[in-house]
Formats: C-alpha cells, structure tokens, sequence
C-alpha cells in the first residue's frame, strides 16, 4: 500500500567542493538565470561579475599600491582609494556590487588570502550568534523506517528529555490544491494527478495553506494509538517562539502572508512529548483525518504489478543496481533506463539520416545512422537528454558491451543541442569505452516509477486545531 506513497531519491548528499571554515554559509548553484531573471536579485553578483572583481583587484594590486602605502603623505593611498572608486562607478552594476565591500589594500589582501572576492565577503558566525539565532539540527538522522510501508525515518542521535526541542523547521507556503496537481494536458495518461509533493505539506482542512518542511523533519512518520498495532506519538507540533516576524504573521490574516511574505518565515518545531532514547525512531501525529484516509487506501489497495509479472517497480529498479553486469537488464525496458557519469575522454558525434541532410552542417563530426547499428536520429535516448546540460554529470547512456573480469562497459551517451543558426536540434552521441561499474546507474523513465502511479496515496499532514490559526 506504500508504493509510490514516498519518493525514490534516497542517498543523495552534498559534497563541499572547497575547504569551509566554521561558521561560513554553505552555498549550492542554481544556476545563473536564477538570479538574472529574477529582479529583485539585480544586486546579487554573478560569478563573472566576481572573476571580473577579481582581475580589477589583482590590477590594482599589481600596480604597486601595496608597496607604496607607507609613503610620508599617505599620497598613494589616496590614489589607489581614488582609483578603486572609479573603478567602481564606470563597472557594471554587479561588479561594482562584488567590488563594493573592497576599500582599502588591506581590503584587497584580505580577498587574497580568502581565494577571492567572493569568497573574502563570506560572514562567518560565531558560537555566540549561533546560540543566539541558531537551531541544532543534529538531534535527528535519516535511514529505513521501522514501520513497513513507510519509506525513510527520523532517528535520535541521542538521548532527548521530555520537553526537548527535536528539530525546528523553517516552512515554505504554497496556497491552493491546484498548485499541487498535475494539468493533465500536459502530463501523460495514467499519471496520479496528485503530485507526491503533496504527502509532505503541513496543512488543514479548513485552510487553502500547505507548509512544506525543508529539513529532516520530512522523514518524521506518523504513528497514533487509535489504530490496533499503533503507539502513542513520542513527538507534537507546535509553533517556534525565537521569530517575532513569523509571530507577527500569525495574528495577520491569511493574505498578508500570501501577499507580502516570499520566504520561509513561518517555522514548526517539533518537541519530544516523552523521554526519546538513543536511536529511537521519532513519530507525530498526522490527525484522524490522515489515519482514516490511509485507512481506506490500504481497504481498496489494489496491486500496480502488471499480470505478465514484469513491471519493474522503483525498488527493483534501484535493486537491479546491484546486478548491473547482468546482461537481461542492458536493455531499457518500459520502466528503465540506463544513465552514465559524462567521462571527459571522447568527442561528441553529430547522428544524421543520411548526408543529404539540409543541417549536416556542424562543428561536430557526422556520423550515419543506425550508430552501432541500433541508434537512429528517433531514439528516445534524445528526448531524455533534453533536460540534462552537457555539463551535468549524468547523460542517458546506452550499454554496448559489458566486460565483468574489469567491471567496466563500453556505452554510448546522448546529448542535444539547438542551432539558433538553423533553428533546430542537433542531436550528438558520444562512445566511450572503460566506463566502471560506479559510473552506470539503472533509473526508472520519466512517468514510470512507483511516485507516479495513479493508485499511490496522497493526503496532507494535518496541523492540530489547537495551534492553527482560527483566521487562516
């Protein structure tokens, strides 16, 4: 009854890709139209806005200023003020803005010894400010419910008193179900049309506001007394008292929320209602309404599996993972596919009809299709490339030989690209050989994993009438 009820993307981390110090944000990319589309980030630097910073600073450096600023009349450093000034009023707006925190040499030596400027504007906190603004978020660990059916959990990391604060979750707001279902003239037939998002929103039954958690307070499963089999919750909701802000929005209505606030100010902590021991794993109530709509789900489950007996469901796939030089597998089926680690080795090839083609003309070189005498032009190979970037480690590959005593495969990878010139795709292969074993992943298509089945539960946690807002 479980099946398609959680998501599929478990495991994944973050990796840092720099040494950070104690204290320092951590950051990830979004990519640079996120912030150049968006207005209200127009003084937010792009990261050639900082390169840029970055050679005016060592300009600037490498005219001697540094050697110079003990100078009787403190004439040069005057100059070099002067002339980083100026700089900064004829930059671009994001560069003066990267260049902005920069005054002084010792400014500038400073950007030095931080690896750039980017890095040098970095506010590290200290303990003091984080036990005055922070939240511990170590309390919890994430790994393989004890409840059947139910996907990941939520486990102590040690020993929690009654009254302890678990975990406190800063809270993204969508407002209306039509935000969380699909528009199915765009989305394929037989596809739920209640998105798996919704089984992880915070909500009520009177209210058009769902809360999603962005932390492992998602992990945290329900569990009540009311079912046969079920134990009271050993943690409860409540609202955090440490944002007057989020306070203030509390007692407004509903619209100004919606309105004039676009960040996750609101914030639910969750608090142990008992003593919680080590590696315990954390339960909450979802609410009556949650229970009973599970349990008319599981009185009117009916199996996805497919009579022939070979759908391969999200776990199989993931478990064929640990099979891969298993040669009944290499083969995309209905509900798999096979990715691969873009290895640098090898150039891409550009796959044509035949040499009549009215756009054959590429920088890449022409192949003829079949390549490898199995891949057209049609294969749909391109159409799932289409969201991967060729800097994007992973492309929809297909498996041409496996060879076991190396643990390696010879593969070949998909990519496309548009010709503004001729306004069309060209769509590239690329072979290569050697790939190992830890570069190949088996996935399920688009549409055709577990979290798309028409037949998969979807409800909202609910939020308990005694801490929700009368008004909202």
């Amino acid at each position: 009854p479980g099946a398609g009820a959680f998501s599929d993307y478990v495991g994944y981390a973050f990796e840092s890709t720099v040494t950070m110090e104690q204290g320092t944000e951590l950051f990830v990319s979004y990519g640079e139209d996120w912030f150049s589309e968006r207005s209200q980030f127009k003084d937010v630097p792009l990261s050639e806005n900082y390169k840029e910073a970055n050679a005016i600073l060592a300009s600037l450096w490498g005219g001697g200023f540094h050697h110079q600023l003990n100078d009787d009349d403190g004439s040069s450093a005057t100059l070099f003020e002067n002339l980083l000034q100026f700089t900064k009023e004829t930059s671009t707006h994001r560069t003066t803005m990267a260049l902005r925190p920069f005054h002084t040499t010792k400014d500038i030596q400073y950007a030095f010894d931080r690896n750039g400027a980017a890095q040098a504007t970095m506010e590290k906190r200290t303990e003091e400010w984080f036990q005055q603004h922070g939240e511990c978020l170590d309390h919890v660990y994430v790994k393989q419910s004890t409840i059947r059916q139910a996907g990941q959990g939520a486990f102590t990391r040690r020993f929690l008193p009654k009254g302890t604060k678990i975990l406190s979750a800063p809270m993204v707001a969508t407002y209306g179900m039509d935000l969380l279902t699909l528009d199915p003239a765009v989305y394929p037939d037989n596809v739920n049309p209640k998105m798996l998002f919704l089984n992880y929103q915070f909500s009520h039954p009177n209210s058009s506001l769902f809360l999603f958690p962005i932390n492992h307070a998602l992990a945290i499963n329900h569990n009540s007394n009311r079912a046969a089999g079920g134990k009271p919750p050993n943690a409860k909701l409540q609202w955090s008292t440490k944002s007057k802000k989020a306070a203030y929005y509390r007692e407004r209505p509903l619209q100004d929320l919606k309105q004039y606030e676009h960040y996750s100010t609101l914030v639910l902590d969750f608090v142990a209602t008992r003593d919680i021991e080590t590696d315990e794993e954390i339960f909450m109530d979802y609410g009556v309404e949650w229970e009973n709509a599970w349990n008319q789900h599981i009185e009117n489950f009916g199996s996805p599996c497919r009579i022939d007996g070979n759908m391969l469901s999200s776990k199989r796939v993931y478990e064929m993972n640990s099979y891969k030089f298993e040669a009944a597998f290499h083969e995309w089926s209905e509900d798999h596919f096979t990715v691969c680690n873009l290895q640098e080795k090898g150039g891409w090839m550009h796959i044509v009809q035949n040499t009549n083609d009215t756009h054959v003309e590429s920088s890449y070189p022409i192949v003829l299709e079949p390549f490898e005498g199995r891949i057209n032009r049609d294969h749909v190979g391109f159409r799932y490339s289409k969201p991967f970037s060729v800097l994007q480690l992973w492309h929809p590959c297909v498996i041409l030989q496996s060879f076991p005593e190396t643990r390696t495969f010879e593969v070949v990878y998909f990519h496309v690209e548009w010709d503004y010139v001729t306004r069309r795709e060209i769509r590239l292969l690329k072979k290569a050989e050697s790939i190992p074993e830890n570069a190949l992943q088996f996935r399920n298509k688009p549409f055709r994993s577990d979290m798309f089945w028409p037949g998969a539960f979807r409800h909202a946690i609910e939020i308990p009438d005694e801490i929700f807002p009368s008004h909202w």
